[in-house]
C-alpha cells in the first residue's frame, strides 16, 4: 500500500516553513510522503540575495525529506486565472494528497497569498481525495485568523526551525527570527489549551476549510 501524501501550496519559498513545517514533520512521522509546491521563486523579496531562495528552499525541503516543485510564475504578480488554477490541479492530481495545507486567504494578507490561497483552497475542494484541507497561520499577524485546528509540534519545532535556518538570505525579517517562532507556537499552544507544567509546548494553528470524516466500519 502506498503512503498517504500531504501537500503544502504555497506562494513563495519560506511560506510553508512558517505556516505548516511543524505539522508536516509529524504527518511525515505517522507515514505520510511529502510535497511542496512553491508557485513563485520568491525573487521579489526585499532582500539582496532574494535570488537564493530557490536554493534555500530545496535545502529546507530536504530536512523533512520532502519533494519540492518551485514554479516559474512572477513573485507578486499571481493572479486567479485559469493558468494559476490549471498549475495547481495538475500538481493535485500528479501527487493525489489526502491532506492539502495552504494559505489563509485574508483581506489583508500579500495579494500572492490570497491568490494561493483561494485557488488552492478551491482546487482541493472539487478532488474527492482530499479530505483535509489547512489555511495556515499568515507571517504577520490578522485579525480575521480564526483558527479551529491546533496541531502539537513539540516534539517537531527543532525541524522547524532547522528549515528555517534553511533561509539566511532572509534571517533579517522579524518573522523569521527564532525567538519570534518560539513565542507564536507557545501562543497557539496556550490558544489550544496545552498545559506546560514547567515544560514549553509549541502548536500550529490553521483554518479548517475542508474536512471528510471518514466512513466507520466496513
Amino acid at each position: 500500500m502506498s503512503k498517504p501524501v500531504a501537500l503544502a501550496v504555497f506562494a513563495h519559498p519560506d511560506d510553508a516553513e512558517l505556516a505548516c513545517f511543524g505539522t508536516f514533520a509529524a504527518l511525515r512521522a505517522r507515514g505520510y510522503a511529502l510535497s511542496v509546491l512553491s508557485l513563485t521563486d520568491g525573487a521579489n523579496s526585499d532582500v539582496e540575495q532574494s535570488y537564493l531562495r530557490p536554493k534555500e528552499a530545496r535545502l529546507a525541503a530536504a530536512v523533512l525529506g520532502a519533494e519540492l516543485v518551485v514554479e516559474d510564475f512572477e513573485d507578486g504578480s499571481l493572479t486567479a486565472g485559469r493558468v494559476v488554477f490549471d498549475r495547481i490541479e495538475q500538481h493535485i492530481r500528479r501527487v493525489r494528497p489526502s491532506v492539502v495545507l495552504t494559505h489563509y486567504p485574508g483581506p489583508r494578507e500579500h495579494q500572492d497569498h490570497q491568490v494561493v490561497g483561494t485557488v488552492a483552497t478551491t482546487v482541493a475542494h472539487r478532488a474527492a481525495h482530499v479530505g483535509l484541507v489547512l489555511q495556515g497561520e499568515p507571517p504577520g499577524q490578522a485579525d480575521s485568523f480564526t483558527p479551529q485546528l491546533f496541531t502539537d509540534i513539540t516534539a517537531h519545532i527543532d525541524l522547524k526551525l532547522k528549515a528555517l535556518a534553511c533561509y539566511k538570505s532572509e534571517a533579517d525579517k522579524g518573522f523569521m527570527h527564532r525567538e519570534t517562532v518560539l513565542d507564536r507556537a507557545r501562543w497557539w499552544a496556550r490558544q489550544a489549551g496545552a498545559v506546560e507544567n514547567g515544560v514549553p509546548r509549541y502548536y500550529e494553528a490553521f483554518v479548517v476549510s475542508k474536512a471528510l470524516l471518514p466512513v466507520l466500519g466496513v
